[in-house]
């Protein structure tokens, strides 16, 4: 498997893993891969870490350009952050 396609199925795992909490920068501070796409410092504190990941999912999902599935579930207009829970 090429590296790309193992970053995106780690991705989708730790998007697996916060459904039903969304955003919760607690959460997110754990998930690496998503704080390597949102270029976190690790340096930073988890909490730190966690909210500058949250801030990078709901950016990306107010990015979405017409409806998107995930899990089997549309999410876009009208309420494109609805999975985030931002």
């Amino acid at each position: 498997m090429s590296t790309f396609g193992h970053t995106v199925e780690l991705l989708a795992d730790e998007l697996v893993r916060l459904v039903g909490w969304g955003a919760d920068p607690r959460r997110c501070a754990t998930k690496a891969t998503l704080g390597q796409l949102s270029e976190v410092d690790p340096d930073l504190s988890p909490t730190t870490a966690g909210c500058i990941v949250a801030r990078y999912l709901r950016e990306a999902v107010r990015s979405f350009d017409g409806p998107q599935e995930f899990l089997g579930r549309q999410y876009g207009p009208p309420d494109p952050t609805a999975g985030v829970h931002a």
